[in-house]
This record gives C-alpha cells, sequence and structure tokens, in this order.
C-alpha cells in the first residue's frame, strides 16, 4: 500500500514541481541523517529513561532504531515511540504504518473526487455550513446557535436571534485540534467563564470581536450519554470513526477510536493535546485500554481512566450500532471522498455528529490498535483505491482526480 502511495505521489510530482520544489526536495534529502540524527537524541533524551523501564532497552538501541526507520522508511524518530516500535516484532511492521503526510498531502486529495456533480467540494471547512448541510439532510449534528464573521457580523442558521439559557461552547469555524475553543457554563442569568461572567448582549458582542480575529461559532454544550460520564469528567467525549468506501464504493465504518480527556480542566478530548483515546472494536463497540500519543516521558496504557478510576477496556459503548449507521448514512452525502473521520458523541438522546474531517489523522488509529493500517481493512481498502487511481493515471483519466 505504501509503494503504490509512494509511486502516486512521485507521478504527482514529476508533474507538477517546479524547479524550487525539486531543489528543496534534494537539499531535504541531502540534510535528513542529520535532521534525524538530532530528532533521535533529542527523543532519547526524553523518553529512553520510560522505554528502558518497560522494555529493557538501552538508550543506545533506541537511538539506532530510530535512525533505522528514518533513513531506512523515511520516518520521523518520534513514531519509534509513538507506534511503540521497540516492542518484540514491531520494528518490521514500520513500513506498513502509513504516516500523515502520506494521507494528508497523499492519499487525501488523490481520493476526493471533485467531478462528482451534486456533492459540496470542501464540505467540512466551514463548521457552520458544514452543520447546516447536515440540517437539511436530516442528519442528527451539533446545531450552530451563532455564527460570527471575519467583518464582525453575527448570523444565526437556528433563525432564533437568543442564546439558550444553557451551557455554551465556542470554537473558530475553521480551526482543527481543539485549539480556541472555550466552555462558557450558566448559571445565575448569565454565562461564566473563570472570573469573568456575560450576559446575552456581553456574549454576542464577546463573540463579534473574537470573530474579527477568527470566525467563531456558539453551539449549546452537548453532554454525554450518562454510561459514559465517568470517562468524560465534564467535557465531551468523542468517537473518531473512519468510515471508508469499500470495493463497490459503498461507505463502510471500518475503524474507531473513542477519546476522553485526561485532564479534570479540560474542555476537549484532543488525542494530540494531552487526551486518552481507546480503540473500538468495530464490530461490537467494545473498547481496549486507552494511551494517550505515545511522546510523553510518563505515557501509558490505562485498563481505568486515570482520573475517575472509571473501567475502560472492555466496556461497551452505548447505541453504537446507531453510531455506525449515522456515519455511513452522513458519508453518502459527501461520496465525492474516499475516506472520512467522523467524531460523534453519544448523548442521552442519541449518537450525534460534531464534526467531519476530510482528511483525517490516522495517529490515533493505529496507535491505539497498536497495529499498521496496512494489517487493517482501512489500510486494504486504500490499497485498493489506490490501485483504481493507478490504473486511471495509466489510462490518462487521472485529470478527474487532481487538485
Amino acid at each position: 500500500m505504501t509503494a503504490a502511495l509512494q509511486e502516486e505521489r512521485a507521478w504527482r510530482f514529476q508533474d507538477h514541481a517546479k524547479l524550487p520544489d525539486r531543489l528543496l526536495m534534494l537539499g531535504v534529502v541531502i540534510l535528513w541523517p542529520f535532521i534525524a540524527a538530532t530528532l533521535a537524541t533529542q527523543q532519547v533524551y526524553r523518553l529512553g529513561a520510560r522505554v528502558r523501564r518497560e522494555a529493557g532497552i538501552g538508550r543506545l538501541r533506541q537511538w539506532a532504531g530510530q535512525m533505522q526507520i528514518a533513513l531506512r522508511w523515511l520516518m520521523w524518530p518520534q513514531h519509534y515511540y509513538m507506534f511503540e516500535l521497540y516492542r518484540p516484532g514491531q520494528l518490521a511492521k514500520a513500513q506498513a504504518y502509513l504516516l500523515r503526510a502520506q494521507t494528508k498531502e497523499g492519499a487525501y486529495p488523490l481520493f476526493k473526487n471533485k467531478t462528482m456533480s451534486g456533492y459540496p467540494d470542501h464540505p467540512f471547512k466551514d463548521k457552520a455550513a458544514f452543520a447546516t448541510l447536515c440540517q437539511q439532510r436530516q442528519l442528527a449534528v451539533a446545531p450552530t446557535l451563532l455564527a460570527g464573521e471575519a467583518d464582525g457580523r453575527v448570523t444565526w442558521p437556528e433563525g432564533v436571534t437568543d442564546l439558550p439559557a444553557a451551557d455554551l461552547f465556542l470554537k473558530p469555524r475553521t480551526g482543527q485540534g481543539g485549539r480556541g475553543a472555550e466552555r462558557w457554563r450558566f448559571r445565575d442569568g448569565a454565562w461564566h467563564r473563570g472570573d469573568r461572567h456575560l450576559d446575552q448582549a456581553g456574549m454576542i458582542a464577546y463573540c463579534r470581536d473574537l470573530s474579527r480575529r477568527h470566525p467563531m461559532l456558539v453551539q449549546p454544550c452537548l453532554v454525554n450519554h450518562p454510561d459514559l460520564s465517568d470517562l468524560a469528567i465534564g467535557a465531551l467525549a468523542t468517537i473518531r470513526l473512519v468510515t471508508v468506501q469499500d470495493m463497490n464504493n459503498a461507505p463502510k465504518a471500518v475503524a474507531a477510536a473513542f477519546r476522553m480527556p485526561a485532564n479534570a480542566q479540560s474542555v476537549v478530548d484532543n488525542f494530540h493535546a494531552g487526551g486518552i483515546a481507546a480503540a473500538v472494536d468495530i464490530e461490537t463497540g467494545h473498547l481496549g485500554p486507552a494511551t494517550d500519543i505515545g511522546l510523553l516521558p510518563d505515557s501509558a496504557w490505562h485498563e481505568k481512566h486515570p482520573i475517575t478510576g472509571a473501567q475502560i477496556a472492555g466496556r461497551q459503548l452505548p447505541a453504537w450500532t446507531q453510531t455506525k449507521t449515522l456515519a455511513v448514512t452522513a458519508h453518502a452525502v459527501f461520496a465525492n471522498r474516499v475516506a472520512i473521520g467522523w467524531d460523534i458523541a453519544v448523548t442521552p438522546q442519541g449518537p450525534v455528529i460534531v464534526e467531519a474531517n476530510g482528511f483525517p489523522d490516522l495517529d490515533i488509529i493505529q496507535r491505539t490498535q497498536g497495529k499498521p493500517l496496512a494489517d487493517m481493512e482501512i489500510g486494504h481498502l486504500f490499497a485498493h483505491h489506490l490501485a483504481r487511481l493507478k490504473a486511471a493515471y495509466i489510462a490518462g483519466g487521472l485529470r478527474e482526480v487532481k487538485d
């Protein structure tokens, strides 16, 4: 799979790269051994003691393992720790892991077919527009109460010009990773965050001011299903569920991870921002043990939640069948995408789409599953679609899937 993707990218590079791009690539190739050695040394300094305790592998051997994956497969040294390639037999599987550069800059642009009529082109960039589209298609989605514009204007997508007397969640309309998100608690007729409190006029003005710097939206604060409250610790825990078109181009739920905050003060559950996640059995909805991204001196695997002590491993997610059905149904609305990553919250009323990602990060899937994409159905389907694209390229039809 990775070889096919590299070949596809090489064709695209040859067709479109200009001289500065080619010179930059040559410079990176020449300097890469020195860059890798520096990064490997930094990682050993930060994480070497933990891995020596866990696996009995000395720092020099860890450094050598990082250099092996960096020079042989052009992986970042940190992937040695993220994917625990120091475990017995794992280093031999290194080339089967699909990295962010191979998905976000490789497969996903190829997988996006702009020529299909009747489907929105960039449906996920603007979260407010995405929510409106989902509502039009009768998909359960977190509603947008108020949307701010760059010129300071605000719109009311729901048509109601009053904010509800309830907790609110503010986030950038085009942000990623939970950055810039704020949770405001409602009590005594006002919204509170830290030492600050705002009435309705103040909250609207605050959203206007923020939006002049970065357009924002306001949503009601969703609440998890009661069966998940001891894992959410006051924030919203969500499922990252990946759907991929099968060999008949029908959407299929193929991989998932359940994300939880690991800090009582956190307002988001983002995996790359200190949260933890557990693999989800795609058939049954049962959870495996949870972990973080694996790049901290105290990174670990948790059978129970590190804050609440609630059981994680073996736990059954509520409404799992309905959650998969929602994601598959939603993917059919955006059938010009081969793969989509859905962020779904299971609420007391059932599963609700929070966001969708046209270029989903798959580190969370590979890290929590403890195996590379090439060993999963998602990898097999990616290989199928890459082979289809290769055949289209050879036949002179790659124009249909270019950026």
